[in-house]
């Protein structure tokens, strides 16, 4: 199974998106990514984000193209184009005879598991939403999708007003308790049971919020083998838990932006402004299509390797995404190296205990020694 984090396919030639990797994902037997991105000419912009506009339901043959097998579609912006946006993202993806899952007309649906079986192994699929905007969520009646709700909570670092705050982010228990009891329900029905968690700190390099890690181990001790992360946009660490892998962050593979010149240029340079302002990093014009933090260029595709109804094997290949918007896959050579060695960075830099090791163009990802 190969496994990449965030797909938006916005473009005239969307099978071009996938020049450089098409090969590698249609090499495999299941190829997973979260489905970012809403595919409907209708429906109403919810939220007004200037960004956020839809996808051409013609984009989907990308997806097809590439070989995607199954998309998680919990995400924030599943509702962002309505009840018809949620309806026509569905149907279209289904269209190609990709299955999803995380999203539904209502919560049922949006819980229901997706079940694909290859040589024998079944490997079984959840996906969850864990943020805001609450109106992206599922229930009963309304479209969107599956979730777990999170807390954020703030205190001030030293006791003085208005001092600089530590943040402090939890699951809510009887939302966590519901993602443990769709694990626990689907782990009899599969082999290989894979938790997709769309969460992370949004462009922030290294860290890990507190809730990331609860829910990813709750998940394994639920009965996951493994949790596939996405949504922050930018490479997280790997680590194992009792064994497991957790992969908290798996960045983009194709996500394409507007030019910020095709934009209303008001509310587009307001929110690049605030963007500096609370992450730090300004679009780069070398990079018209693909406006993120400079280090999210560097992705991976990470490649599970499953035998006898296991994980056998723990890999990722290094990409670096070219100023077209394209993920290129790279070898063990210096820009592969590059990869390499921010994975390494980021893995220590957040006290995870993956290691690394080059097999061939691959690395092997494997349990370590804790770092603290």
């Amino acid at each position: 199974m190969l496994a990449v984090g965030d797909v938006w396919i916005n473009r005239s030639d969307p099978e071009g998106a996938f020049s450089h990797v098409a090969s590698l994902l249609r090499s495999a037997d299941i190829t997973f990514g979260n489905g970012e991105a809403v595919y409907t000419r209708r429906g109403v912009n919810m939220y007004s984000l200037v960004e956020n506009q839809p996808c051409d339901p013609a984009n989907i043959k990308g997806l097809a193209y590439a070989g995607f097998d199954v998309l998680n579609l919990a995400h924030n912006h599943i509702f962002d184009w309505g009840i018809t946006g949620v309806q026509d993202t569905i149907d279209g993806i289904k269209q190609y005879g990709i299955e999803v899952f995380g999203a539904g007309l209502n919560i049922e649906e949006a819980r229901k598991p997706a079940v694909l079986e290859r040589k024998g192994n079944r490997v079984g699929f959840l996906g969850y939403w864990c943020g805001d905007p609450p109106e992206a969520r599922a229930a009963k009646g309304k479209p969107g999708a599956a979730y777990v709700k999170i807390h954020t909570h703030y205190e001030p670092a030293v006791p003085l007003s208005g001092a600089p705050a530590e943040v402090f982010t939890f699951a809510n228990p009887d939302s966590l308790a519901e993602m443990v009891r769709d694990i626990r329900k689907l782990r009899p029905l599969c082999d290989v049971l894979v938790v997709s968690l769309h969460t992370g700190l949004l462009h922030v390099p290294i860290k890990i919020a507190m809730h990331d890690q609860q829910l990813a181990r709750a998940a394994i001790d639920a009965g996951a083998d493994v949790v596939l992360g996405h949504h922050a946009h930018i490479l997280k660490g790997i680590e194992f838990y009792r064994s497991k892998p957790i992969f908290y962050g798996l960045c983009n593979l194709v996500f394409d932006h507007l030019p910020i010149t095709k934009l209303d240029s008001h509310a587009a340079r307001a929110w690049a402004q605030k963007r500096m302002e609370v992450f730090g990093f300004e679009d780069d014009p070398d990079y018209p299509t693909y406006r993120f933090h400079p280090e999210a260029r560097q992705t991976i595709v990470a490649k599970l390797g499953i035998s006898d109804g296991k994980i056998a094997d723990v890999r990722y290949l290094p990409c670096l995404i070219n100023r077209t918007g394209q993920p290129e896959v790279l070898g063990h050579d210096e820009r592969g190296q590059q990869v390499f060695d921010y994975m390494v960075k980021i893995t220590r830099g957040a006290h995870l205990n993956a290691d690394y090791a080059w097999n061939g163009d691959e690395v092997v990802v494997s349990e370590g020694e804790s770092p603290l």
